[in-house]
């Protein structure tokens, strides 16, 4: 019940943002594009692990201009994160042999409506943007502990939540006009408000370092 509030709650903060740029249709300038890029992400959890994983994110999205220094971008895409956990391998009198450490991934749906405030009014100009996010778990790959004599799977992305409301801050530099293509270079931070293991006394939380490039028309 409280993943499904959750994305209510979600799916309120986008519709307000985007009639926020209907009401201003005077000053509109809407374009679509694809970004893209690359991530390094890990998780916060209790007990600690270390290690992150890198990973990948392709978005198309809109961005709606709402005021001079005021635009609203929504990104849809995919989204791939991941852990790295630990474990020590022992020998029969359990004296320690060597740490093994198992890689896992995920790959997400992501939504991201972002509120992005302008810097200046240049051509090319910095911006700062922040908003809500929720992502659908698509695909989980376990990661596998490779001792000297088993290999065992790392179950515990096998119990993940299949949804994830998290936020984006943002800072980059766009290129800003009516007409003609539209790039921006991005700096991404992604956290995760709810946990994805709910259903367990573990907590497990991501979050990712991105650096984005897109283009729009």
């Amino acid at each position: 019940m409280k993943q499904w509030l959750s994305v209510i709650l979600f799916a309120g903060i986008g519709s307000i943002l985007f009639l926020m740029g209907s009401a201003a249709q005077a000053q509109s300038v809407t374009k679509f594009g694809i970004k893209g890029g690359i991530q390094t992400a890990g998780m916060s959890s209790e007990p600690s692990l270390d290690g992150r994983v890198w990973g990948y994110s392709v978005y198309a999205y809109a961005d709606r201009r709402i005021h001079d220094y005021l635009s609203f971008n929504l990104d849809i895409g995919i989204t791939q994160r991941g852990f790295k956990s630990s474990q020590d391998e022992t020998d029969e009198t359990g004296q320690f042999i060597r740490e093994v450490t198992a890689t896992s991934k995920m790959t997400y749906v992501s939504i991201a409506p972002i509120l992005n405030i302008d810097i200046g009014q240049f051509l090319y100009r910095p911006f700062i943007g922040f908003g809500p996010r929720v992502d659908f778990l698509a695909d989980r790959t376990p990661g596998e502990f490779e001792f000297t004599e088993v290999t065992v799977p790392d179950e515990t992305v096998d119990h993940f939540d299949t949804t994830v409301l998290g936020f984006s801050l943002v800072a980059g530099f766009k290129r800003v006009s009516a007409g003609g293509i539209g790039l921006r270079l991005e700096a991404k931070y992604e956290s995760d408000f709810t946990d994805s293991l709910g259903r367990s006394d573990r907590e497990f939380k991501n979050n990712a370092y991105m650096l984005v490039l897109g283009i729009g028309f």
